[in-house]
């Protein structure tokens, strides 16, 4: 029985070895992907998940906190919707609307505001699949800072809508 011991005990070693390896590995990939992604803040709001995101329209200030995206998710296990939120300062930036019947199957709306004081919507669009719906994102992003000269809208696309989420 302690022969049987003995030779276990440098194959235990080596698991814990690589567990402890595989922890540190664990560990420093959050820290590299976790960091600087601004402060995130989830929680749940009855059935839906809820992950908010500050974030900046300038990269080249990544705290600047003008920027805020909400993600709201919510599934029975066989569909899931999703609803997505970006707003600037005290404006709504887009909605988009996704619902989820299957891995392949998807219906979405896509909606993009006016940046004026009234912040109305400035249309309705479809998004189905995830090439609508970031080519919606980018776009809607754009034409929101179009005509502000405080933003640059095509740089302002890089802020942190899916980062640490």
């Amino acid at each position: 029985m302690s022969i049987a011991i003995r030779e276990c005990y440098p194959l235990r070693a080596r698991l814990q070895k690589g567990r402890i390896s595989a922890i540190a590995l664990i560990v420093i990939i959050f820290l590299i992907t976790g960091c600087g992604t601004g402060p995130t803040k989830r929680s749940v709001d009855g059935d839906w998940s809820v992950s908010e995101n500050v974030c900046s329209t300038d990269p080249d200030q990544p705290d600047k906190g003008d920027i805020r995206s909400e993600i709201r998710t919510r599934s029975n296990g066989t569909n899931a919707q999703r609803v997505v939120f970006f707003y600037y300062l005290d404006k709504t930036i887009l909605e988009l609307k996704n619902n989820f019947t299957s891995p392949t199957a998807s219906t979405g709306e896509l909606t993009v505001y006016e940046n004026t004081p009234d912040n109305e919507v400035k249309r309705t669009q479809k998004a189905r699949n995830l090439k609508e719906n970031n080519q919606g994102i980018k776009e809607a992003v754009v034409e929101f800072f179009e005509n502000d000269p405080n933003v640059d809208g095509s740089k302002a696309i890089s802020f942190c809508l899916y980062r640490g989420q």
